[in-house]
C-alpha cells in the first residue's frame, strides 16, 4: 500500500465508476474492472475444484431459507457453472433443492460424453455406452417427481414390442431427446 501522503491517482481510461473491483498497480496507480468481465476471462479459477455436492445443496437451502432472491441467483449460477461438464451432479442437486430451473438447464447438458459419467470410471476413461440399470440407478437418487417426468417423458415416444418367443413379456424401447426432455421438464405434475 502506499504513503498515507500519497494522493489516489486513478488511471485515465480504466476508471469507470460503475466497475467494483479496483486493482492498484506497484506505482500506487488504481485501475477499475468490472467483477463480472473479469470472472468470466480469469483463468485463475480454472484450477478450483468444483463445489462439492453436499455444499452445494447445503448452500442452495440456505439461500433458498433466507428468502433472498438476489443471493440465491448468484449461487444458482455459480452452482451450475461449477458443474456445467456434469449434468448427472447437477441435476442430482436441483432434485435435493426442487429446483426445476437447475434441472432442465442439467438435462440440457447431457450428451453423449456426458451420458457415460453415469458409469463408474474405470482406469479413468468412461465407457462409450452406459446400461439401463445404470441410468435407472441413477434416477432412484432423485425425488419422485423427478424420476417420474424423465421417465415419462423418454417413454412417450418409446415403442413396446410383443416377445416372439414368450407370450407374457414384450421389449421396451424408450426414444429420448434431451433438449425435449430439458424443455418439457416438468415435475410438478407428478406431486
Amino acid at each position: 500500500m502506499g504513503n498515507e501522503d500519497t494522493p489516489i491517482e486513478y488511471h485515465p481510461f480504466y476508471n469507470d465508476p460503475r466497475d467494483e473491483v479496483i486493482i492498484r498497480s506497484s506505482d500506487n496507480i488504481n485501475f477499475r474492472a468490472s467483477r463480472h468481465k473479469l470472472t468470466r476471462v480469469s483463468t485463475s479459477t480454472v484450477d478450483i475444484p468444483p463445489l462439492e455436492k453436499e455444499k452445494a445443496k447445503s448452500l442452495l437451502n440456505l439461500c433458498n431459507f433466507l428468502m433472498s432472491d438476489s443471493i440465491y441467483s448468484s449461487v444458482h449460477q455459480a452452482v451450475i457453472a461449477s458443474y456445467k461438464s456434469k449434468p448427472f451432479d447437477l441435476l442430482e442437486i436441483a432434485s435435493s433443492v426442487n429446483d426445476i430451473k437447475m434441472a432442465k438447464d442439467a438435462l440440457g447438458k447431457v450428451n453423449e460424453y456426458t451420458i457415460s459419467q453415469l458409469k463408474e470410471s474405470e482406469n479413468g476413461t468412461y465407457p462409450n455406452h452406459v446400461r439401463s440399470n445404470d441410468f435407472q440407478k441413477f434416477i432412484k437418487q432423485l425425488r419422485p417427481s423427478y424420476q417420474l417426468a424423465i421417465l415419462h417423458t423418454c417413454h412417450e415416444q418409446g415403442m413396446l414390442f410383443p416377445q416372439i418367443d414368450c407370450d407374457n413379456q414384450v421389449t421396451i424401447i424408450s426414444h429420448c431427446a434431451w433438449p425435449d426432455l430439458a424443455r418439457n421438464f416438468d415435475p410438478s405434475a407428478y406431486e
